[in-house]
């Protein structure tokens, strides 16, 4: 399966799975799976915690994985799969 970048407006299918990576409140980094309340995975460093959204994304393809700015707004998203379109 191959990474595609794709615009942060693009909307996915219902069934798409979504990850979410946010700062955490004491500092680091979280993964959030879509549905659950808890984050799935806590990391010290972004891109850790990017590359891990990915990576799990990838293994439930169509998915995403959309990346938190610090102020809250979105400004990554990746797509796998189907989820792009």
């Amino acid at each position: 399966m191959e990474l595609q970048r794709v615009s942060a407006r693009t909307s996915a299918p219902a069934s798409s799975v979504r990850y979410f990576v946010a700062t955490g409140h004491g500092g680091g980094w979280l993964v959030f799976k879509e549905g659950l309340q808890r984050p799935v995975r806590m990391m010290a460093q972004k891109l850790q915690a990017v590359e891990t959204a990915k990576i799990m994304a990838r293994d439930e393809a169509p998915s995403q994985v959309f990346v938190e700015r610090i102020d809250g707004s979105f400004f990554e998203q990746y797509a796998f799969g189907n989820a792009h379109m």
